[in-house]
């Protein structure tokens, strides 16, 4: 907080729009019951093809889900069986090829920004 009544907020909307949304909000109305001004700046503003930041979220869901489906699979097909040494090769086979797709689909996600 500055001494002349200016203020100077700082948020990354990348990391989440919605709550740096939330909390400029709530900053300029106690601003505005103090009688002061405060100036938003966005640090780390989200990639303009991902304005809401929502790309992670669908991409961290998708792969829930994915996985979620991919156990139900084993779990249906194998049944509760006892393992026998055939099946616990097929099993930790299936399961490795399982995260290639969507590891690729995260890989270009229009919302994973490059760390060059």
């Amino acid at each position: 907080m500055g001494p002349s009544g200016q203020d100077e907020l700082l948020v990354a909307s990348a990391g989440g729009a919605a709550v740096s949304d939330a909390l400029t909000r709530i900053i300029q109305s106690a601003e505005q019951q103090q009688k002061r001004t405060v100036t938003v700046t966005d640090l780390v503003p989200a990639n303009a093809a991902d304005a809401r930041g929502l790309s992670s979220f669908y991409l961290a869901v998708g792969w829930v889900v994915g996985g979620y489906l991919v156990a139900s699979i084993l779990a249906i097909s194998a049944g509760s069986r006892p393992t026998n040494p055939r099946r616990s090769g097929i099993r930790p086979t299936a399961l490795g090829c399982t995260p290639s797709r969507p590891a690729s689909a995260g890989r270009s996600s229009p919302g994973r920004r490059s760390a060059r």
